[in-house]
């Protein structure tokens, strides 16, 4: 696999017949930029790898989505100025879907609820961190949450893996 600058997407030669997108903007950068910059640069990534599908009709795209773009009570989100993250990662969904149908091509969208790395923004938030810092100090390892909580993990290879047979298949589908 080829990892491109975004920028290089559009007059990539030969065309590809496999589009993944995983970047975004995090939304820890909504505060940082301001709300009319983080939708401007948000769309303009957006726009940029939509028209790269229009472009070289890619028969199989993948892009990556997030669990921000449903709210805690399962609705999509709909309000920008509320939940600009979630709400620009509903919008690729739908229109990834449908540049991909444009073309003749299948959409493959993986909703990814939480990225652990070496690199995280807000490591103090989050569950897989904490418990990795328990590990270290060689405790118990003490998961607590207010209501019932649900996670699984997995590799970002698996996600790929998955993917990409789900679009060999040329299956539209969209997975948590």
């Amino acid at each position: 696999m080829t990892v491109r600058p975004l920028g290089e997407l559009a007059q990539q030669s030969p065309a590809p017949t496999t589009l993944l997108h995983f970047a975004f903007i995090p939304r820890d950068q909504v505060p940082v930029l301001g709300l009319d910059a983080y939708v401007r640069r948000s769309v303009a990534m957006s726009t940029t790898v939509l028209d790269a599908v229009a472009r070289h009709k890619p028969r199989y795209v993948v892009v990556a989505s997030s669990g921000a773009a449903r709210s805690a009570g399962g609705q999509f989100q709909s309000e920008l100025a509320a939940s600009p993250y979630g709400t620009l990662k509903r919008l690729d969904e739908l229109a990834f879907r449908a540049a991909a149908h444009d073309v003749g091509g299948a959409c493959v969208v993986p909703r990814i609820y939480s990225v652990g790395g070496p690199h995280l923004a807000r490591p103090d938030v989050l569950a897989l961190t904490g418990l990795i810092a328990m590990a270290r100090q060689g405790g118990p390892l003490q998961v607590r949450a207010r209501g019932q909580v649900i996670r699984t993990y997995c590799s970002v290879d698996e996600v790929v893996a998955l993917s990409l047979w789900a679009a060999l298949q040329e299956r539209d589908v969209t997975f948590d």
